[in-house]
């Protein structure tokens, strides 16, 4: 079964623990005082967000006072042109004997034009002591009949003589609105005698209510010039809710409506001031938020605390790894100079008891000299590699010949290792590379396929040529490597170990990093033994003259 090469953590509490909890602290402490005085900055704006508002409402309130009083300035003013024909100017008092037919309003044609007269329904004559209500112009259902006669009624009970004789009504009928201009005549002893009247669409004042807001001084405080017509919004309403005329700018949360009304509360003033008056209201202006810049320096902290904290991390993992790898070198290099120092002092002392026994302890001399070389130049490579000092001669040079001299310095370590190694090459195949890179490729896969395929295992190496690649297979029947784990093993000091395996983590590393130099690619498959496949892909290349085939080569212990 394979597994991760445990690593040993420090005790808890100890002075590893300590450190780490000042350096994280250490990171996240200007986050967290940035988070305090961002909340604080929060509040005071909200603080500070709660008075602008209180005195845009009381600049809207005032201004919705001095719209009610100039719109109905302006209103009355076309009241009284709308019955010019038949008045003299402010006339409050007529003959109680005779009173004008509602034709003669309509027939009128003044030199300008008058909004009621321009978009009149009908006009009409009502007689207050009869009770008589008289129509010219469109006919005048029921329903608008019995709203006329119920305001007019209501009219003769609070009218006076002393009141403005002009007014205007806002009321509804049949699903209509309407707006009633009228005209009040009284007796000389006070009581209202008759009143006429010219029923428009409400629409029809629409221009003279956008003219006061572009013409009137709506906040006689501040600078005239300083407000848009944009800035404010306006809503005439009435009494029951119905809307007269509305600015395209819509009503806000500071909106105001004036108590007073106009046309003695016929219409109820809604004004609203755009959000930047503030600027304008408020002296000194109000202060720009600085809660965009704190939540930008948040993410920095945030974003520099996190990659601290990352890099603190990855510190402390190298420190693991480095410690973990000069263990793992220390053993690798103890074992072979133990049996190089053990029968070499046997040989220096002459103990060995035949000739045949001398060899046989050379051989094994010779074996883990060599088992030290490539370990020796495996780290070379990989600090060279890691540096970007690593530079390769590539030429065109046959694979098998390669892999046969690879093979050949091997075979002391294959005899130990009691590993049978063949080379299976049908067809001549040529690659781009640098003999001794490539060299370190294969003498490391060699080493891996018999350090964990176990004593006794077989090794096949085979090549062949594949879409402009030249393809060099290394099967071995050992357990081979789960799929979840054909990735990771080319990372640098990652190991599986089965059994009493050993090794320094940077083997297949190498590999990886130098087939990467030659522009190709590595990677590991299942063998059809059952073992482990790595397929090494560098790029294709021609002889300039016909080699021989190299002979299938055995090294067997």
């Amino acid at each position: 079964m394979s597994t991760i090469t445990p690593v040993p953590r420090a005790r808890s509490g100890g002075p590893g623990d300590h450190k780490r909890w000042i350096v994280s602290a250490a990171l996240f402490a200007p986050l967290l005082v940035l988070l305090l005085v961002t909340v604080r900055t929060w509040r005071a704006e909200l603080r500070y967000a709660a008075v602008t508002h209180r005195v845009v409402h009381d600049f809207a309130s005032i201004a919705a006072w001095q719209y009610s009083r100039r719109a109905s300035t302006a209103v009355h003013d076309e009241t009284m042109r709308a019955f010019s024909g038949i008045a003299k100017g402010h006339q409050r008092t007529g003959s109680a004997d005779h009173i004008q037919p509602p034709a003669g309003i309509l027939a009128y044609r003044p030199t300008r034009d008058v909004a009621f007269l321009e978009h009149a329904r009908f006009a009409f004559a009502y007689d207050a002591s009869s009770r008589i209500l008289e129509t010219a112009g469109r006919t005048v259902d029921d329903d608008t009949r019995a709203m006329l006669l119920r305001r007019l009624s209501d009219l003769s009970r609070t009218a006076r003589s002393v009141d403005e004789p002009h007014r205007v009504l806002f009321d509804s009928s049949g699903g209509a609105a309407h707006a009633i201009a009228l005209w009040m005549i009284h007796t000389a002893d006070g009581p209202l005698r008759a009143v006429y009247g010219v029923v428009a669409d409400p629409r029809a004042l629409r221009n003279r209510f956008n003219q006061v807001i572009r013409e009137a001084n709506l906040l006689p405080a501040i600078n005239d010039s300083a407000i848009d017509e944009t800035d404010v919004a306006v809503r005439l309403s009435r009494k029951d809710g119905g809307i007269v005329f509305a600015t395209a700018q819509p009503l806000g949360s500071t909106a105001a409506t004036d108590s007073t009304g106009l046309e003695s509360g016929e219409l109820l003033t809604t004004v609203d001031l755009s959000p930047r008056l503030a600027n304008v209201l408020l002296v000194g202006g109000t202060p720009p938020s600085q809660l965009p810049s704190l939540a930008l320096m948040i993410v920095v902290a945030s974003v520099l605390a996190g990659v601290g904290l990352v890099q603190e991390q990855r510190s402390r993992e190298l420190a693991r790894v480095r410690t973990r790898f000069v263990t793992n070198v220390s053993h690798e290099l103890r074992t072979p100079l133990a049996q190089i120092s053990m029968f070499a002092e046997t040989l220096a002392l002459g103990r060995e008891r035949s000739v045949g026994e001398g060899r046989e302890f050379a051989s094994i001399i010779f074996a883990e000299a060599r088992r030290l070389t490539g370990l020796v130049e495996s780290v070379l490579r990989f600090s060279r590699l890691e540096s970007g000092r690593e530079t390769l001669r590539v030429e065109s040079a046959s694979v098998a010949r390669e892999v046969a001299d690879v093979i050949e310095a091997f075979t002391p370590i294959a005899q130990a290792a009691d590993a049978t190694i063949a080379l299976h090459f049908e067809d001549e195949v040529f690659a781009q590379l640098d003999r001794a890179a490539f060299r370190q490729i294969i003498l490391n896969l060699l080493d891996n396929a018999v350090k964990h395929g176990g004593r006794g295992t077989s090794v096949d190496i085979s090549a062949e040529q594949h879409n402009g690649d030249v393809r060099i297979m290394v099967d071995d029947s050992g357990p081979g490597v789960p799929t979840e784990w054909r990735e990771r093993v080319f990372e640098p000091f990652v190991r599986m170990e089965r059994g009493s395996a050993a090794g320094a983590g940077i083997g297949l590393a190498v590999v990886r990093d130098l087939v990467a130099a030659h522009g190709g690619r590595v990677w590991i498959e299942r063998s059809p033994s059952g073992g482990a496949r790595f397929i090494v892909a560098i790029a294709a290349a021609y002889p300039s003259a016909p080699v021989a085939p190299a002979e299938s080569l055995q090294a067997r212990a």
